[in-house]
């Protein structure tokens, strides 16, 4: 509906932790999370001027005005605590609403903000940027990166219109992520179903029972199985219940109320829609795992929604969120990373109900599949822990998911 425009944000290091986290976000007004003044009013502030935007992201500026308005360059002191600089160039829709006064923009809704690349610049002692969003050549540049990035095929991502500054790092952000030089592997994207069953699917699994009644109870209304002609045997295991029973819990739990089997082999789980990116680091390794050259890196990102039939409150709003796990890039983690794209595409990953952490009603959060959250620190959220690909092979059995060597 509405074009978008190339446009560069900068903020200090400390501050990349939550706007990776959470994007980047209107922070006008709101104590103490204000930086800088907002002299033309709320919103984020951008520039197509990669020189003014590391102006928020650097300790000090000086500046060197020649007479050629061409080339005009500032110079920037990076910030000592850290050494490095970060900048992000981000696409914004421009819906008519964008403020631009000179090479400040304001954009209203942060929501229009999506950041595309970090640069992370080196330790060095002083940076020449010059670097406008507004060149045409470096416009076609940043689509073809993009396109290149998410495409049906990852390449190598090189922007050769940026400043040459031989060890820059430049950062493909498709999700938020951590600061770290790692390129995207591969993405799996869900999309939660409106329901558990489909009329086909349940013409399929519940079969007839004949004559005589089996006896005994429903297990869902603890009601005798004295007629037939009300009864239904799920296929796989044989087990019966009332069809009025049986339907419309399946609905909600496609699996056998009994034992749990579900009849089409595998489970399906509650997870809202979202995508799953998965890549592989060199910046950092799994605690207890020295000997492995890299990492893998889990990024899901649920998107906000409303809450579906099978979900404790229909109709209801629920936020979306970003989460991270890891793994050693090692066999048992391969093969359990095999096991992890297998459930995610089934919804088993996360659900939405009350997190056990704040108490909050109507949020996602993880479902029955345990992940490592952080690479090194306890064993409870992250490595090392000696039992960790045992006991979630373990849940991923239960939930009837596949051997790796069988995916």
């Amino acid at each position: 509906k509405y074009p978008t425009v190339f446009a560069f944000h900068g903020s200090r290091t400390e501050n990349w932790h939550r706007i990776l986290r959470e994007g980047i976000r209107t922070m006008s007004g709101k104590h103490g999370l204000q930086l800088n003044g907002a002299v033309h009013g709320p919103g984020v502030y951008l520039s197509p001027s990669g020189a003014r935007s590391l102006l928020y992201s650097s300790e000090k500026k000086t500046s060197c005005f020649k007479e050629n308005r061409s080339e005009n360059m500032e110079y920037f002191q990076l910030d000592p605590q850290t050494g490095s600089a970060i900048l992000a160039l981000c696409e914004v829709i421009d819906d008519g609403r964008i403020q631009k006064h000179g090479d400040i923009w304001v954009a209203p809704d942060d929501h229009f903000v999506e950041t595309r690349f970090l640069f992370v610049f080196p330790s060095v002692s002083a940076l020449r940027f010059a670097c406008t969003t507004t060149n045409q050549a470096f416009q076609n540049e940043i689509k073809a990166s993009i396109f290149n990035t998410w495409g049906e095929q990852w390449v190598p991502t090189h922007l050769t219109t940026f400043p040459a500054v031989s060890s820059t790092t430049v950062i493909p952000v498709a999700m938020p992520t951590t600061v770290t030089p790692f390129a995207p592997h591969r993405a799996l994207h869900y999309l939660a179903p409106d329901s558990m069953l489909t009329p086909a699917a349940l013409r399929v699994w519940l079969l007839p029972v004949a004559d005589p009644a089996p006896g005994g109870d429903c297990t869902i209304c603890l009601s005798p199985l004295d007629d037939p002609r009300h009864l239904v045997r799920l296929a796989g295991c044989g087990h019966t219940f009332h069809r009025a029973c049986l339907a419309p819990a399946l609905q909600v739990h496609p699996r056998c109320p009994v034992c749990r089997q579900c009849p089409s082999g595998t489970a399906r789980g509650h997870s809202p829609s979202g995508d799953l990116l998965i890549t592989r680091t060199f910046a950092f390794r799994c605690a207890g795992f020295g000997d492995t050259t890299r990492s893998i890196v889990l990024t899901y990102r649920l998107r906000p929604g409303v809450q579906k039939a099978y979900h404790p409150n229909p109709g209801q709003r629920y936020e979306g969120t970003t989460r991270i796990a890891y793994l050693p890039e090692n066999q048992d983690g391969e093969s359990l990373l095999k096991r992890l794209e297998y459930a995610w595409t089934r919804g088993l990953t996360f659900d939405v109900g009350k997190s056990l952490t704040t108490g909050r009603e109507s949020v996602i959060t993880w479902a029955s599949i345990h992940h490592k959250t952080s690479s090194s620190g306890s064993s409870v959220h992250g490595f090392p822990d000696p039992r960790y690909f045992i006991n979630c092979n373990e849940e991923l059995d239960t939930l009837h998911i596949p051997k790796a060597e069988d995916i």
